[in-house]
């Protein structure tokens, strides 16, 4: 780096699917020759206060409590909570599990987007957080077995 520049650095770290506090640690360190000089550290602390199956089930009982005044509305909830049981019911040690519950969600996210005689804004934050861990699963799990990131979700069923 050239002196009196800036340089934004990025990490991201995967957290476990385990209830607990975590703390990252993070040191700024100028190299000079064969000398380490110690310029800066950093801590953050992060909290796991909800494990993946404890938010589906979170969820599919906010979808479930919708105050709905129609019954196309209710068919819908149906519907979600039908895919996100799915998900709750099937074993992800399974080849391409990661890749079903992912198009679960994205039923389900559909299904409540359609709804019309409710307010789904928190319902949609949390399938959106959903969707975001079980993408980063998926993408895991198609690196560990050399496959492409593309695969044709339609055809898992």
């Amino acid at each position: 780096m050239e002196p009196s520049s800036s340089k934004n650095l990025r990490y991201v770290v995967e957290l476990p699917d385990l209830k607990s506090e975590y703390q990252f640690r993070t040191s700024i360190i100028k190299v000079e020759g064969e000398t380490e000089f110690l310029i800066d550290t950093s801590a953050l602390s992060y909290s796991v206060e909800k494990t993946v199956r404890e938010l589906i089930s979170e969820t599919i009982t906010e979808i479930e409590s919708l105050p709905l005044t129609s019954y196309r509305d209710r068919a819908r909830v149906r519907k979600a909570v039908r895919s996100l049981a799915r998900i709750q019911n099937r074993d992800e040690t399974r080849r391409f599990a990661y890749h079903k519950n992912l198009l679960d969600i994205l039923s389900a996210l559909k299904y409540t987007e359609e709804i019309d005689t409710a307010d789904i804004n928190h319902i949609r934050k949390s399938l959106v957080d959903l969707m975001l861990y079980y993408e980063r699963r998926t993408a895991d799990e198609e690196k560990k077995m050399g496959l492409s990131s593309v695969v044709d979700l339609k055809n898992l069923r």
